[in-house]
């Protein structure tokens, strides 16, 4: 299946975007979460948004996580 992922800014602008063949959805969402960094992530397939990897949500779940494992 055919895949987008736009790395956007801030403001939702797109800063550069990849084509992603992959086998199925989840192998596409593992993937774009791969290129997720400093920028949200935005995974579409044709005109439907799959996914939206977000800087400040994954922040939280890092942040969860260790908490987690150090108590």
């Amino acid at each position: 299946m055919r895949y987008r992922v736009f790395v956007v800014d801030s403001s939702r602008r797109v800063i550069c975007a990849a084509k992603l063949d992959c086998i199925d959805e989840q192998a596409a969402r593992c993937r774009a979460e791969q290129m997720h960094g400093e920028h949200d992530v935005e995974l579409w397939e044709g005109d439907r948004l799959v996914a939206v990897f977000d800087v400040q949500h994954r922040t939280k779940i890092q942040a969860t996580v260790s908490l987690t494992v150090s108590a």
